[in-house]
């Protein structure tokens, strides 16, 4: 994942917050280990497949970023770091042309 838009540290983040969920989730069922297998196996699973996103949603971003054609397509020139307004960065630079 490129560096430039965070993705690392997001999914770090979510993984953290998401693995204390699990912990207190499975203290919970200390006597059902099938429900506590279950839980861990939910966190592993939904973590590869948001991780797997992230992973694949960066090459199709990074190849954008090599063609002058495809580079405005990008998701940070059009949505920044942020959640912007439709528009994205091309109505904040026309507002702040103005």
């Amino acid at each position: 994942m490129a560096a430039v838009r965070g993705q690392g540290l997001q999914n770090a983040i979510a993984d953290a917050g998401h693995y204390v969920e699990v912990l207190t989730e499975i203290r919970e069922l200390s006597g059902d280990e099938a429900a506590r297998r279950k839980a861990i196996s939910a966190y592993g699973s939904e973590m590869v497949a948001r991780g797997a996103q992230a992973v694949r949603q960066s090459v199709e971003e990074a190849a954008k970023a090599f063609d002058l054609n495809t580079v405005a397509d990008m998701l940070m020139v059009r949505k920044g770091h942020g959640e912007l307004e439709p528009g994205g960065v091309e109505t904040m630079l026309n507002q702040n042309e103005g």
